[in-house]
């Protein structure tokens, strides 16, 4: 039997663009319910990037859009950054406009008249993922992720309208290229697709390539409307390479040979070398493509790359800081002698912890050390100070004082463990601690003077009453699993064992730890834990509330499904808020422990990793910056969100016996009309009607039981206007 819990979203918003021109546009991405972002500060490694001129370069990463001249290619300088909504996988350019494909930001347009100020156009939202985009002649063509190509027109640039879409069979859409009437589709595992695109309302599939092995097609390039390049891997443990075939007749492609590569990631062609980013940089002749010649080799592992007459520029993953990336600078004026030239490093690291005091946001980074913020104004945040470039998993600010796991292998962190910044002052933020050791580690709680500090499968219980001269008292181990989070509540310390589940710990004598008990969920693994007595809730992929009264007979007394995978929670009132990885924010209500409620959500442009709570703001660290956030009610919604003039209604009735739903709508002028159901990321799940219908109320009964459990939408949408119900299915 079905339960639901039914609440009314209305979908539609007004967007101004840089010019001042104001439109109203879909967001076809379900992307929050009774949250809202009061605003944000974006950065992460260099990925994608492309050159607009002999002396202008744009890098894609995190932070935006980055802008340098690379005259002199060994002193490579910034001219520019711009924020924008998401990071960019892809671009294509057509005169004065760049077309970028934005991930979770759809597909945005800048105009590059003046390539160091580039001017936002519009943004258009697709369905699901904007991974690769082809601009030609005003038409936009985007690999759209699980929602297939989508054909967008931009004869009115301002106001981008889709023109048609090619979902047919398997879809896994990554990059697009597009000759002439047809368009190349690199369809992920699902292999090479080419669609005819004569008529952009009615594409369809000519011909198609799957490899007899397990790989994904990720990228694409086409040469002289007869040979196509493909990229294949990114699945572990199967085959990649590059393909090459002649695509002279479409309806028969012809498979001529393959180059050996390691997943390669992308590739560029000029004259007669094909230029491959892979776990070895390959310079390839294909003066004729059914007799590839390697030309030359790279020890190094390419991510992205571009060309211009003389020099590759290739992104890749930096030896010193892993989780970061930097930009190399090639001379390939003899492609069997490349020669590095220049490099560019000021790309910001991902962002992994979060804490929030007196008016500041202390944010910790795998390479950037810990940056403060002052967020006086939450939609204008300012760094005021930086420590080194250390690898900090994780936060926590006890008093005055920040402390940082990290990781001693890598970066500025070599040899430590723990370090003790304080932050009375934090423009002028002053190591006073350190931890020596040789290990990575990742989560840290404080109370009054002990420190615990998680390593591996082992929690370190430290004295840092001296912060010049810490001490471990005791170690904790945990050989079955890796130890995450920890709590302390009075003299029991709760530990987030992974696989191992939950453990009390008593340490009213620190030296000597005593076990009270444990709780476990089996093939579920713990990894954050917070505690108000007599309840511990712990984040495991769900949110699980337990009764810890008795430790020797704990018990859940309930648990929420989550839906990504919860990781790191913040307990709060009568509110635990969650991280879900790339499902962003999760608010539940604690109210009744018995019957945990979902009471809202926001789906974070990165994957979200911390949370941290204070003065009725929400601040998320999610690998690409950090946002402020704050949560409001069904009536503060609805007389803040603009209103959309259109008479559409929906209603939804559960009937608790057959297990369908009634389903009561109305169309206020006659057209044609989606009635669907999507899930939380904005992907369609099932199509309920797709027809013309006149004005008028319509009925009809949904049976969705075929659906896992977890949080969907139906949508009602015609021509601009849709309306949403918001639909959650508990089995």
């Amino acid at each position: 039997m079905l339960n639901l819990l039914l609440s009314f979203l209305l979908q539609i918003y007004s967007v101004s663009v840089s010019n001042g021109y104001s439109q109203t546009r879909q967001n076809f991405m379900i992307d929050s319910s009774n949250v809202r972002s009061l605003g944000r500060y974006t950065y992460d490694g260099a990925l994608s990037s492309f050159i607009i001129s002999d002396t202008i370069e744009y890098v894609c990463s995190g932070a935006g859009l980055y802008i340098l001249n690379i005259s002199n290619p060994a002193l490579p300088l910034k001219l520019n950054e711009i924020q924008t909504f998401d990071i960019i996988f892809n671009y294509s350019y057509d005169s004065c406009f760049l077309l970028t494909a934005m991930n979770k930001g759809g597909v945005v347009l800048y105009n590059i008249s003046d390539p160091v100020n580039p001017i936002l156009v519009s943004q258009y939202i697709t369905p699901d993922l904007a991974l690769g985009v082809h601009f030609v002649n005003r038409t936009a063509f985007v690999a759209a992720y699980t929602s297939g190509l989508r054909i967008i027109d931009y004869s009115n640039p301002f106001v981008p309208v889709e023109i048609g879409n090619f979902m047919s069979g398997n879809i896994d859409a990554m990059d697009v290229c597009v000759q002439g009437n047809y368009a190349y589709l690199a369809n992920g595992i699902y292999g090479f697709k080419i669609i005819n695109i004569a008529n952009p309302s009615t594409p369809w599939e000519v011909s198609s390539y799957l490899p007899s092995q397990i790989s994904r097609a990720r990228d694409i390039y086409i040469k002289d409307d007869t040979f196509a390049f493909v990229t294949w891997g990114e699945v572990t443990g199967t085959w990649s390479g590059v393909t090459i075939f002649n695509v002279a007749n479409p309806a028969q492609m012809l498979l001529l040979n393959s180059i050996s590569a390691i997943y390669p990631m992308e590739v560029d062609i000029q004259n007669k070398n094909i230029y491959i980013a892979a776990d070895k940089v390959k310079i390839v002749n294909i003066s004729d493509p059914s007799n590839p010649i390697l030309l030359s080799e790279l020890n190094i592992r390419g991510r992205f790359l571009s060309l211009s007459s003389s020099l590759l520029c290739l992104s890749i993953a930096d030896s010193i800081y892993p989780y970061r990336t930097k930009h190399l600078y090639i001379n390939i004026l003899n492609p069997s002698n490349p020669i590095i030239v220049g490099s560019y490093l000021d790309f910001p690291a991902s962002v992994k912890g979060i804490a929030v005091k007196d008016g500041y946001c202390f944010v910790s980074s795998l390479g950037d050390g810990l940056k403060i913020f002052d967020i006086s104004s939450p939609q204008n945040p300012v760094l005021v100070a930086q420590t080194d470039s250390a690898i900090h998993d994780r936060i926590f600010i006890y008093d005055t004082f920040a402390f940082l796991p990290t990781n001693a292998r890598y970066g500025g962190g070599i040899g430590c463990i723990l370090k003790i910044i304080n932050i009375a002052n934090p423009t002028i933020p002053r190591e006073v601690g350190r931890m020596s050791g040789n290990f990575i580690a990742d989560f840290v709680f404080v109370k009054e003077t002990l420190a615990c500090l998680s390593i591996g499968t082992n929690l370190l219980i430290i004295n840092y009453a001296n912060p010049t001269q810490m001490q471990i008292i005791t170690q904790i181990s945990n050989p079955s699993s890796k130890t995450y989070n920890s709590f302390i509540d009075g003299n029991v310390l709760y530990i987030a064992e992974g696989q191992a589940g939950l453990r009390i710990v008593n340490i009213a004598n620190p030296s000597n730890p005593q076990e009270l008990g444990r709780f476990t969920a089996t093939g579920w693994t713990f990894t954050d834990v917070a505690v108000r007595f007599p309840y511990a809730y712990i984040a495991d992929g769900w949110l699980r509330i337990v009764d810890i009264s008795n430790p020797s007979n704990i018990f859940e007394l309930s648990h929420t499904p989550s839906r990504y995978g919860s990781w790191e929670l913040w307990l709060d009132q009568n509110k635990v808020y969650l991280t879900d990885g790339w499902a962003g924010l999760k608010i539940v209500n604690i109210d009744n422990p018995m019957n945990p409620i979902e009471s809202g959500f926001y789906i974070t442009p990165g994957s979200a990793e911390d949370v941290y709570v204070a003065n009725e703001k929400i601040y998320v660290a999610d690998l690409r910056g950090f946002l402020a956030l704050e949560q409001f009610n069904s009536k503060i919604m609805e007389s803040s969100v603009p209103k959309f003039t259109t008479q559409h209604k929906i209603k939804i009735t559960p009937q608790q016996i057959t297990g369908l739903f009634f389903i009561e709508y109305t169309v206020n002028c006659t057209g044609n009309i989606i009635l669907d159901v999507l899930d939380t990321l904005g992907r369609i799940k099932k199509i309920i009607k797709k027809e013309q219908a006149k004005t008028g109320s319509y009925q009809l009964n949904l049976d969705i039981s075929d659906l896992p459990a977890g949080v969907y939408f139906v949508r009602l949408k015609q021509g601009n206007e849709q309306i949403v119900e918001r639909i959650v299915i508990v089995k």
